[in-house]
């Protein structure tokens, strides 16, 4: 269902005290870093050297993991959809407005309008019946363009075309718009672009449902790269067009769908390259060999993370990342075990009198740093094992841990720096001899607050408009539907006659698309058989008395998006590519047509818990449903047309509407749910 996105859902823009506060950090990383090198550097080249690289270190890292947390809708054709292509600078509104115009026109949802009954495509190639409907279409979609009243909205006519369907016009050209609604479009070339789109989806390797037209591909479907880009997108598909800011961090896979995850783990890679550097020219990996080491880990272990990242080997970057973190625990395990000791070599009683100050003049709290830098380095390896919970390992966990790690000896620091008045001691002191520690706990607690706060604030107002629906649908439900003479008669028989009668005899099989040896393959299936669910959905339907209304197949797009953010990256648990909806104007006939469903030969219902039977007394909708009410199905279509095709096993969603409760939608609906739904990372 189409849903405009609401100004909450966008990013939250970068206030003041926010950009104040990551400046204020970095220029305290960056001011302690050179005085503490500088201050034992012995040659004047390794001195410029950390005077240039650290400032411009610090700042990339600071811009890339700003760019990680802060999104902005960007269109990424890898990922085979579309979005608002806004660029940077543009005002508030024209973004918001390109987002809305987006999403609301989004052709990837299932219309709303009673359809007839589909015409079923043929199987395999299309054939010349087919290719005459494709021809008729784009000759329907041609002749909007040339109904056009001027140059303007033939150019936003090609640009939505664009940025809405993915396809691009080869008419004459014209200037592209400065703005989304310079133009108005009118909704009979929505619904004509919908209409060719459809048709040439259905065929999406081929070329030939758009060839004898004026249109094209501008981003052509995965699906029509065949089995490598498919495959490929699963493994290298990101967040791109989420509307929410921290998406990303919520989800079922975390920081992995990340458009920016290379960017930020190449510039750590950078940074712990450089302190290896300056600890060379310094000398003190002969000091602390192995905190140097743990260092090495993170500079070569992050490298091969990025490198990997870049390459779309998400599943093996997350496995360097945990590796790299216990191998560095290891070595910060040892440094601690050794620095307490004082048994051998650096780390020995006589060596330590003269040699480095952190271990003359800090013994304990150096062995206590090191020793709780290994468990928070455990602790965020669970960013690659646990990612669906890399908000609270980031933003919670690390920064705690940072200031756990460091507290000790920056108590002590202050004491002996106390009442100096040399510059970079007394209350900076507390940054001296920890500066990492000093900047990290106060950066991604500052910007983990920020995040919070922003998403709080768009979750609650989502969740508002959400109560408004659902205090509708309930006063609906409760005020004029129950009290109906008949109607909680017609509701117990529904729920305790066709639908236990349907789920006693539904097939006990596991919600997971088993038919299909890869994602391609499924959505091939899904192709083949939507139009023959569509047809046969629609005769029961209208055999009942209801209102069929098709739906096309599932978007790539929306489809990994719940690969990602709700099912680990299971593309199996895909059971809605196809779906299709029946609303009805009675209980008595959605219970009628519930019964035929089950006892139809050629379609077989798979068991499904009471949660998705939601026309009853007992179902809290305002609590798992945002008040809505229908009934959703998990079925197979065992036609014989489905098994010459091989697509009988293949899993469909068939939804059963009451026709009071979808007419209380307003403008499209489930905008809330669409909100909570992104801001949630789902």
């Amino acid at each position: 269902m189409t849903a405009a996105q609401p100004e909450e859902s966008l990013p939250p823009k970068l206030g003041f005290g926010t950009a104040l506060a990551i400046v204020v950090a970095q220029s305290f990383a960056f001011r302690v870093l050179l005085d503490a090198a500088l201050g034992s550097t012995p040659g004047a080249a390794a001195g410029l050297a950390i005077l240039f690289g650290t400032p411009l270190l610090t700042i990339v890292f600071a811009r890339q993991l700003w760019r990680w947390v802060h999104h902005q809708a960007i269109c990424d054709a890898r990922g085979g959809g579309s979005a608002a292509k806004v660029a940077p600078g543009r005002r508030s509104t024209e973004l918001r407005a390109a987002v809305i115009a987006v999403e609301a026109a989004n052709p990837l949802q299932p219309a709303h309008d009673p359809t007839p009954r589909p015409t079923i495509a043929p199987a395999g190639a299309p054939d010349a019946p087919f290719l005459a409907r494709c021809a008729d279409a784009s000759a329907a979609l041609a002749a909007e363009f040339a109904a056009a009243i001027d140059d303007a909205q033939r150019a936003a006519m090609a640009e939505q075309l664009c940025e809405n369907f993915q396809l691009r016009w080869a008419g004459p050209a014209t200037a592209r718009r400065a703005s989304l609604l310079a133009a108005e479009v009118p909704p009979s070339f929505d619904a004509a672009a919908r209409a060719l789109r459809g048709l040439a989806l259905r065929f999406a390797a081929s070329a030939a449902p758009l060839a004898e037209g004026a249109f094209a591909w501008d981003v052509p479907p995965l699906r029509a790269g065949g089995e490598a880009t498919v495959g490929r997108a699963l493994r290298a598909w990101t967040e791109a067009t989420s509307s929410a800011a921290d998406s990303a961090l919520f989800s079922s896979t975390g920081f992995w769908i990340s458009p920016y995850g290379a960017h930020v783990v190449g510039a750590l890679a950078l940074l712990f390259s450089f302190l290896e550097l300056v600890a060379v020219a310094n000398g003190k990996y002969l000091i602390h060999p192995a905190d140097w080491v743990a260092h090495l880990c993170f500079a070569l272990g992050f490298a091969v993370v990025a490198a990997l990242l870049r390459a779309g080997r998400r599943e093996p970057a997350r496995w360097a990342w945990a590796a790299t973190l216990v191998a560095a625990a290891a070595c910060w395990a040892t440094e601690a075990a050794l620095s307490s000791c004082k048994c051998a070599g650096p780390y020995a009683e006589t060596h330590t009198a003269g040699g480095d100050p952190t271990l003359r003049d800090y013994p304990w709290q150096w062995a206590w740093m090191v020793a709780v830098a290994a468990p928070t380095a455990l602790g965020m390896a669970g960013v690659s094992t646990h990612p669906h919970r890399t908000f609270d390992i980031l933003f919670v966990f690390l920064p705690c841990m940072c200031v756990l790690m460091g507290t000790p000896m920056a108590a002590t620091d202050y004491q002996h720096f106390k009442g100096r008045s040399e510059i970079g001691v007394g209350p900076f002191a507390l940054l001296n001899n920890f500066s990492s520690v000093a900047v990290l706990a106060p950066a991604f607690a500052g910007i983990g607050t920020y995040l919070w706060a922003g998403r709080t604030r768009a979750l609650a107002k989502a969740r508002r408009m959400a109560a408004e629906d659902a205090a509708r649908y309930t006063r609906l439900w409760e005020q004029q539907l129950l009290p109906a003479a008949g109607f909680r008669e017609a509701l117990r028989s529904l729920e305790e006659g066709a639908w236990r009668e349907v789920q006693e005899n539904a097939l006990r099989l596991p919600k997971r698309q088993l038919s299909a040896p890869s994602l391609y393959a499924l959505l091939m299936q899904a192709d083949e058989l939507n139009d023959l669910l569509q047809a046969k959905l629609h005769d029961v339907c209208a055999a009942h008395g209801g209102e069929h209304h098709a739906c096309g197949v599932k978007g790539e797009t929306r489809a990994l998006q719940k690969v990602f953010r709700s099912y680990r990256g299971d593309w199996r648990r895909l059971g809605d590519l196809c779906r299709t909806s029946l609303v009805f104007e009675t209980i008595p006939q959605i219970e009628a047509c519930l019964r035929a469903i089950g006892t139809d030969a050629e379609l077989q219902v798979v068991r499904a818990g009471d949660v998705k039977m939601r026309l009853r007394e007992g179902f809290d909708a305002a609590a798992l449903s945002g008040g809505y009410r229908d009934i959703q199905l998990c079925v197979r279509l065992d036609s014989a047309e489905a098994r010459a095709r091989g697509v009988h096993e293949h899993l469909c969603e068939v939804q059963l509407h009451f026709a009071p409760i979808v007419a209380l939608k307003s403008g499209g609906g489930h905008k809330s749910y669409v909100l909570c739904r992104n801001l949630g990372g789902k």
